[in-house]
């Protein structure tokens, strides 16, 4: 089978431009995550600016590095686009950007659900560029490693689903444990905060500075006496 860097290279300037337009719009339209069709459609309901400013955002170089280690083929694609088609470059940039950003905001909340996204982002994309070598230049030996790609990607979504069912259980054992503990110590806990509301009494001060004016009286009342007292 032919490879895609050698597609690209050796075939041609018109075959490798369609062929990097195809394999970024279909990388970028794939459904890679299923929050990105309504990130879209709030995107459109956005005022222009607004999205101008959201596109303004892009962090290139973290893009273009992320893809550079984790695609090596999508990243060479990337590079032919941006040689011939400023604004086919953007367009996938901001497609990319968006997939590189949700990842990002993943790693640093689940680092395993991560690594799981990840390798479904990677195998996705690569059946996406297939399925533009095929368009392109259909060949019969694309079909089984189509094939293989498919029942990796499978895999990965059984491997999420397990994983986030693992973590709902583990929850709801902690939600279990949490009703009992409350039920277990309803009556306890409402006297308490009935004890709390009705507590009256008051520790005494213990500000030395608060007993001074009294002080002051007893000395000045002592000292009056002492005078009346030497006058008789």
């Amino acid at each position: 089978m032919i490879g895609l860097t050698r597609m690209v290279t050796k075939g041609g300037a018109t075959r490798g431009l369609l062929l990097a337009v195809l394999a970024l719009a279909l990388c970028g339209n794939s459904g890679l995550f299923a929050e990105e069709d309504a990130t879209r459609k709030d995107a459109a309901k956005r005022p222009v600016a607004r999205q101008r400013d959201s596109a303004s955002e892009i962090d290139e170089k973290a893009v273009i590095a992320f893809v550079d280690e984790h695609h090596a083929e999508l990243a060479l694609l990337l590079k032919r686009l941006r040689q011939h088609s400023d604004d086919q470059y953007r367009k996938a940039l901001r497609s990319l950007n968006k997939q590189f950003r949700r990842l990002e905001k993943r790693r640093s909340s689940d680092e395993t659900r991560y690594q799981l996204e990840l390798d479904t982002w990677k195998v996705k994309s690569r059946i996406e560029l297939l399925r533009a070598r095929i368009m392109v230049t259909p060949d019969e030996d694309q079909r089984k490693e189509l094939e293989e790609l498919a029942r990796r990607r499978i895999d990965l979504e059984i491997a999420i689903l397990e994983y986030e069912s693992d973590r709902l259980r583990r929850r709801a054992e902690l939600m279990r444990q949490r009703v009992e503990r409350l039920r277990r110590d309803r009556d306890k806990r409402a006297e308490e905060e009935v004890r709390r509301a009705f507590a009256t009494e008051k520790k005494p001060s213990k500000n030395p500075k608060a007993s001074e004016p009294t002080k002051g009286l007893r000395k000045a009342s002592s000292t009056k006496n002492k005078k009346d007292n030497e006058n008789r």
